[in-house]
């Protein structure tokens, strides 16, 4: 049997260059697009986390973390700590789309009154 020979034209070879240099263009293009948004969701994590450190340090709530509860009772408080849950809820949801960032983000819950 006869075996084919593949003749390397200078035609050729500029294709099969142009056409590696598309690929490996594309591949780190979305390598920079992907960290990217992983360091946009990390920050946005880190300012949510710092925004209810804050509103706790602020307010002197006094908060059980073992359960999200506050100890106290009164509408203030319970503003307080819908707020500081859902800052809370929002840097774990902004974290965890950092992780996996080629991923959907799910959608943002609405700010409490």
């Amino acid at each position: 049997m006869r075996m084919l020979r593949v003749r390397f034209t200078v035609r050729r070879m500029m294709i099969t260059v142009a056409a590696l240099a598309v690929m490996l263009g594309i591949s780190r293009g979305l390598s920079g697009f992907a960290r990217e948004r992983q360091d946009r969701f990390r920050k946005l994590a880190r300012d949510y986390a710092a925004q209810a450190q804050a509103l706790a340090l602020s307010t002197r709530i006094p908060v059980s973390f073992s359960t999200p509860r506050l100890i106290e009772d009164s509408s203030e408080t319970m503003r307080f700590e819908r707020r500081y849950w859902w800052l809370r809820d929002m840097s774990a949801i902004y974290e965890q789309a950092a992780g996996q960032p080629l991923l959907p983000v799910p959608p943002e819950p609405p700010e409490p009154k």
